[in-house]
């Protein structure tokens, strides 16, 4: 990730930046349910029904979320 950072030539970001933002901008921003954020980075989900999240049930609320996330990103400037 470092390599790309240089090669963009951002100074601003550090790698650590890279692992907050899936976390952070879905939560913050985007008001994307926490447990869903979780599940989405493989993270496992704490609580007896924490596996029930790994269900084709929550496919469609997945999907909305990324495509959110998808959707924030495209409205980005571009790096220069």
């Amino acid at each position: 990730m470092l390599k790309v950072v240089f090669d963009a030539h951002i100074n601003e970001i550090i790698s650590h930046g890279f692992r907050a933002m899936p976390i952070t901008i879905p939560d913050k921003v985007l008001e994307v349910r926490a447990d869903l954020i979780e599940n989405q980075l493989a993270h496992a989900v704490p609580g007896p029904n924490g596996r029930s999240y790994k269900r084709p049930s929550c496919l469609s609320e997945q999907r909305k979320m990324k495509q959110a996330w998808a959707d924030y990103l495209g409205g980005l400037p571009p790096v220069r």
